[in-house]
C-alpha cells in the first residue's frame, strides 16, 4: 500500500448518487415554480405564446422529480431508517404518520373528485345564484378556447359580483377561461385594450373580441355568442301594410323584441316586398307583425316561394277585425283564421275579457319553460280539414276552456252564441311545416309589443319561436334576475298579534316558568 493513497470505503459510491439527489431536487423546484408562473400570467401575455397544457404538464413533471428525490433520499439515508425503524418510538411514529398519510389521500381525493364535478345547490327563490339551462349548454358546446379577462376594481361590489359570475360559467366547460386584472395595479393592461368602466368584460376567440359592461346572464352570455358565431343571421320585418315596427319606442312599437334579437346576435332589417317582390336569400326568418292593410298578391307568391322552394320560415301575427288578404296563404298551410275576437270571462288579464291568459302551453321546443302569457286583442285559429298534403299542423298555444271567439262585437252585453262563436278552449298560436319550410301564425301581434313584452313568459313565447325557426334552438331569452327585496304586508290586528305576543307574551311565559320552579324548591 502506498504511504499516502486515501483510503477508500463503501460509502464513496454514495458520492454520485448525492448529486442525482440533489439534481432530482433542483429540477422539482424549478418545474413547480415554473408551473406556478405561468398560471398566474395573465392570458393577454400567454396567448398565442405558450401551448395551452404547458403549465399543467410542468406541474407533472415538478412532482415526478419530487418523487425521485424523495426515493434518492431514502436509499441514501437507508441505514439510518433501519436503526429508527427498530425502536417502540420509531414504531408509534410511523403508525402515527400512516393515519396521517390516509387522511391527507382521502382529502386529497375529495379534493380532486370535487374540483372536477362541480356541484352546488341554490336555495333561494328565484335561483338567483344559478345559470339557466340554456347557458350552460352554449358553454359546454363550446368548440374553441374563449378567454374572459375582467377588468375590476379590488374591493368594488359590482365587480365581485362579475367575476363570481363568470366563475360560475368556468364550471360548466374546461374551454372558458376567466382571467381577472386589478385596473388600479396594471392600468397599461385597460389603456392598451381601451377599457374604460370598471366592470368592463372582454370576450376573446382568436382574432375575435368583444367587450361589455353588463352584469346580467343575458348581457354575458349575449357577448359569449357573438365572439363564438361566425356569422349573423338576419331576421327581416315586412313594412309598407301598418305593421309594428322595431324601430318604434311607443308601446306599439318592438323596440323591445329588436333588443332582445339584436343581444342573440341577430341582425335585424327591413323588407319592402312591395318593391323587392322577392325575399333575400340570406334571411333566416321573416316576420309579418300585424298588417293593418292587405298584402298584394305578389307579395304572398313570395312568401309562399320562399316556404316551399328556399325551406324558408315565416311569423306572421295578425290582428282582430283587420283583413290583410292573409286567409288563403294561411290556409295553404293548413290553418284557418277566424273573424272574431278572443274572449276569456274567468282567465284574463286583470279582469279584460279581451286579454286572455295563458297558463298552461303545449309541449313544443318554442314553449319549453313558459308559465305564463297574455294576448290582449287577440283573432282565434283552427285547423284546416282534410290538411293539406305533406304539411303537419301544431297547436303551440291555446285559451283556457272557457275562452271563446266572440263574431258579435255589437250587441251587449257579449256572451258565447252556440253555432255562431268558436267554442273554447281556442286557438291563438299554431306552426305549420311543409318540408323544411316552417310557418308560425299567431292570433295576436301586441303580445310582443313594447306594452306587454316584458309583461310574465310574452316576450320569451316569440323570441323562442324566432330561435327554433333560425334553428338557433339552444338561444332562449333570459330574464334578469330580480334582486328586490322581499316584503311581507301585515294587517293591523295582524301586527297587533305579534307585537303583544312576542314584547309580552314570551317575557311573561318565562316569568311565569320561573315562577313555577321558584315554587317547587321553596
Amino acid at each position: 500500500m502506498q504511504p499516502n493513497q486515501p483510503l477508500r470505503g463503501p460509502d464513496d459510491e454514495l458520492t454520485t448518487l448525492d448529486k442525482v439527489n440533489l439534481g432530482f431536487g433542483v429540477l422539482a423546484i424549478l418545474f413547480l415554480v415554473g408551473s406556478l408562473a405561468l398560471s398566474y400570467l395573465p392570458a393577454t401575455v400567454t396567448q398565442g405564446k405558450v401551448p395551452e397544457g404547458l403549465p399543467n404538464q410542468l406541474r407533472m413533471a415538478g412532482m415526478a422529480f419530487m418523487a425521485l428525490y424523495a426515493l434518492t433520499l431514502a436509499y441514501l439515508k437507508r441505514k439510518d431508517l433501519g436503526m429508527m425503524a427498530g425502536t417502540k418510538q420509531a414504531k408509534g411514529g410511523v403508525n402515527i404518520g400512516l393515519q396521517i398519510i390516509a387522511v391527507i389521500g382521502i382529502l386529497a381525493a375529495a379534493n380532486y373528485f370535487g374540483a372536477r364535478h362541480h356541484n352546488r345547490v341554490d336555495l333561494t327563490e328565484n335561483k338567483q345564484y344559478s345559470l339557466s339551462e340554456q347557458t350552460r349548454k352554449i358553454v359546454a358546446n363550446l368548440k374553441e378556447p374563449v378567454t374572459v379577462t375582467l377588468f375590476a376594481k379590488s374591493g368594488d361590489t359590482y365587480s365581485e359580483n362579475l367575476k363570481h359570475l363568470w366563475k360560475e360559467y368556468t364550471y360548466y366547460g374546461d374551454k372558458l377561461k376567466l382571467d381577472i386584472i386589478d385596473v388600479d395595479k396594471d392600468p397599461t393592461q385597460a389603456r392598451v385594450n381601451k377599457i374604460t368602466a370598471y366592470g368592463s368584460s372582454m370576450l376573446s376567440r382568436g382574432t375575435r373580441k368583444t367587450t361589455i359592461t353588463g352584469s346580467q346572464e343575458q348581457d354575458l352570455t349575449s357577448a359569449l355568442l357573438k365572439v363564438t358565431q361566425d356569422s349573423q343571421k338576419v331576421v327581416y320585418f315586412v313594412v309598407g301594410h301598418g305593421e309594428m315596427q322595431y324601430d318604434k319606442f311607443d308601446k306599439e312599437g318592438l323596440s323591445n323584441a329588436k333588443d332582445a334579437l339584436e343581444k342573440q346576435n341577430y341582425k335585424l332589417d327591413q323588407l319592402p316586398l312591395f318593391n323587392t317582390g322577392k325575399v333575400p336569400a340570406d334571411a333566416a326568418v321573416v316576420v309579418i307583425a300585424g298588417p293593418k292593410t292587405p298584402l298584394q298578391p305578389q307579395e304572398i307568391a313570395a312568401l309562399e316561394d320562399f316556404i316551399d322552394n328556399h325551406n324558408g320560415r315565416v311569423y306572421l301575427s295578425l290582428q282582430p277585425q283587420v283583413d290583410a288578404h292573409l286567409g288563403d296563404f294561411a290556409k295553404k298551410y293548413g290553418i284557418v283564421i277566424h273573424d272574431d275576437l278572443v274572449l276569456d270571462p274567468k282567465l284574463n288579464f286583470f279582469g279584460d275579457l279581451a286579454a286572455p291568459a295563458i297558463q298552461k302551453f303545449n309541449f313544443h321546443t318554442t314553449t319549453t319553460g313558459l308559465q305564463a302569457a297574455y294576448f290582449p286583442g287577440a283573432r282565434s285559429l283552427d285547423k284546416l280539414e282534410p290538411a293539406p298534403k305533406d304539411v303537419t299542423v301544431t297547436v303551440l298555444v291555446e285559451s283556457s276552456p272557457t275562452g271563446y271567439g266572440e263574431t258579435d262585437l255589437k250587441t251587449r252585453p257579449v256572451k258565447f252564441d252556440e253555432g255562431k262563436d268558436t267554442k273554447g278552449p281556442v286557438k291563438l298560436v299554431m306552426l305549420a311545416e311543409h318540408g323544411k319550410g316552417r310557418l308560425i301564425v299567431a292570433g295576436n301581434t301586441y303580445f310582443f309589443s313594447n306594452q306587454a313584452y316584458q309583461n310574465f313568459n310574452n316576450g320569451d313565447l316569440f323570441l323562442n319561436a324566432v330561435n327554433w325557426m333560425a334553428d338557433e334552438e339552444n338561444l332562449v331569452s333570459i330574464p334578469p334576475k330580480d334582486n328586490a327585496p322581499k316584503t311581507v304586508n301585515l294587517l293591523p290586528e295582524q301586527y297587533t298579534s305579534i307585537f303583544y305576543g312576542t314584547v309580552l307574551g314570551i317575557p311573561l311565559a318565562l316569568l311565569l316558568c320561573a315562577a313555577g320552579v321558584w315554587w317547587k324548591r321553596r
